[in-house]
């Protein structure tokens, strides 16, 4: 694999609303298998780990809203047309790092707090 495969695949998804549309699925781990499958049949090499590795540094630093869900997620949600990512908490905090999930954690406690406090309003 080489970075500048998963780039370029990238790419071609942005401008082609077919594959956009064969792309389609509802979590991270099906969506990377579905990847790496299309992008073989386009000449591409990369794997389903970094599809992953990519998917989630992208909505950490993309600013997206990100919320430790129960059963062991992290839901990542698009901001632009809230469509949500599920990620294995495990999966998730290997990828982006023990540090970036504790701020996560910390993050998830004020939003938390906001929410009781609104609730006593």
């Amino acid at each position: 694999m080489t970075t500048n495969d998963l780039k370029q695949f990238y790419t071609k998804v942005l401008k082609d609303p077919m594959l956009q549309e064969r792309l389609k699925a509802t979590d991270p781990e099906s969506l990377s298998e579905l990847a790496v499958e299309q992008g073989k049949e386009k000449g591409y090499s990369f794997t389903k780990e970094e599809i992953l590795r990519a998917m989630a540094i992208k909505a950490v630093i993309a600013g997206e809203y990100v919320e430790l869900g129960e059963d062991e997620e992290v839901i990542i949600v698009d901001g632009a047309d809230l469509d949500q990512l599920v990620f294995r908490r495990k999966i998730f905090e290997d990828i982006v790092g023990s540090v970036m999930m504790e701020i996560l954690k910390q993050q998830q406690r004020k939003i938390e707090q906001i929410r009781e406090k609104d609730k006593g309003k």
